[in-house]
């Protein structure tokens, strides 16, 4: 079957070569799951633009582009389209920027966070550790409407100011509330401890060295045209929302923030995930120490809990984004705007999907479905 929209293949590496010729053609199959899963989502309008890196830690075995920018835009998708990765942001840069800071000996997880940013101390907060945000057991509320503030009250210095004198919803580690004001906070940290700002710190320490170079906030310094839109926003920026970060606050924040702002491509993201999948090596070089990757993504440090330090670990009943086949040791984590990234520690593979499913609101939930199918189509062409 012909598909309306160009399914562009830009990277795939056989290991057709190393295999029986069964193996070759489970792993076609496999491969043509993929597209047509994707293409056919695509078709179905559950998103208009995609792209996708699956591999291993030996190998980055296949990355393409599905579809184009929106229904009207007819830009095709690449696997070095810029995506904006919502709360992937969260692990991409400051949950690996405090794996750095831990390796360097900067910080310990149970420093308490007024430590290192006194002012988080107000309103009975002395306590929270970084531990704590990292596992969204911090006491704080998930998330507050900064953006619909005064435009003198809806600063970045405002906003940060708001959130570090925030009073706890709960008692520190009693539970667990997914917040983007732990994150808020936490970038804010990242800042204090290594003396520069976010962006910088997580480009000279991350991205560049993993050679990530489509990789960073301000839409990675490109212009608008070269990013993907999200919404139509029709309440707070009146109109298109593309080459801006989708995100009210981070946006209200000047684009740079802990828990959202971050830009990238499949293929850089393909990079990433491999350094993940190969527990936390790159090149064969250490990126992150083992102690460090354990103590942030081993789930058996977290008895039953289904989140490791800033990572989520797939849920072990019911639906998961993660699917059927990545392992019950599998960490990654989600974003609003359609995206996703999943490593199985045990296997050794991962799975990145990203998409606008925003566009052209953020009503539309058909990525809920394609993510755990996708998951199982990449599980299965790597293995």
């Amino acid at each position: 079957m012909r598909h309306v929209f160009a399914v562009l293949i830009v990277t795939t590496i056989s290991a057709a070569a190393s295999i029986g010729s069964c193996g070759v053609s489970r792993q076609v199959e496999s491969q043509d799951t993929i597209d047509q899963l994707v293409a056919t989502a695509v078709e179905s309008r559950k998103f208009p633009a995609a792209a996708i890196a699956v591999g291993s830690a030996r190998e980055i075995a296949k990355t393409a582009g599905y579809g184009s920018y929106t229904y009207r835009d007819a830009t095709p998708v690449t696997d070095s389209t810029l995506f904006d990765l919502a709360s992937l942001t969260k692990v991409v840069a400051t949950t690996t920027a405090l794996m750095i800071l831990t390796d360097r000996g900067q910080i310990s997880l149970e420093d308490p966070v007024a430590l290192h940013v006194p002012e988080f101390a107000h309103n009975g907060k002395a306590g929270v550790t970084i531990r704590h945000l990292l596992q969204h057991q911090g006491g704080l509320v998930p998330f507050r409407r900064f953006y619909l503030r005064t435009e003198a009250e809806r600063t970045r210095t405002s906003i940060i100011n708001s959130v570090l004198r925030d009073s706890l919803a709960f008692a520190p580690g009693s539970e667990t509330r997914y917040s983007d004001l732990g994150f808020m906070t936490l970038g804010v940290l990242v800042e204090r401890v290594s003396g520069t700002d976010l962006a910088s710190f997580t480009t000279e320490n991350i991205f560049r060295p993993l050679a990530m170079s489509s990789t960073g906030f301000l839409a990675a310094g490109r212009s608008p045209g070269d990013v993907v839109p999200t919404e139509v926003d029709t309440t707070y920026r009146d109109g298109l929302v593309q080459g801006v970060v989708h995100d009210e606050n981070a946006h209200a924040m000047g684009g740079v923030a802990g828990h959202a702002g971050l830009f990238s491509t499949a293929r850089d993201l393909a990079r990433f995930a491999q350094m993940l999948a190969a527990g936390g090596t790159v090149d064969g070089h250490r990126f992150v120490s083992s102690e460090t990757f354990a103590a942030f993504t081993n789930r058996d440090n977290f008895q039953t809990e289904h989140r490791g330090l800033g990572w989520d670990f797939k849920s072990l009943e019911g639906y998961s984004s993660a699917g059927a086949r990545f392992g019950p040791k599998s960490f990654g984590h989600t974003g609003f705007t359609g995206t996703s990234l999943w490593v199985d520690p045990e296997a050794r593979v991962f799975a990145v999907l990203l998409t606008n499913r925003v566009y052209p609101t953020r009503q539309n939930r058909g990525h809920i479905e394609v993510r755990p199918a996708f998951a199982d189509a990449a599980y299965d062409f790597v293995r």
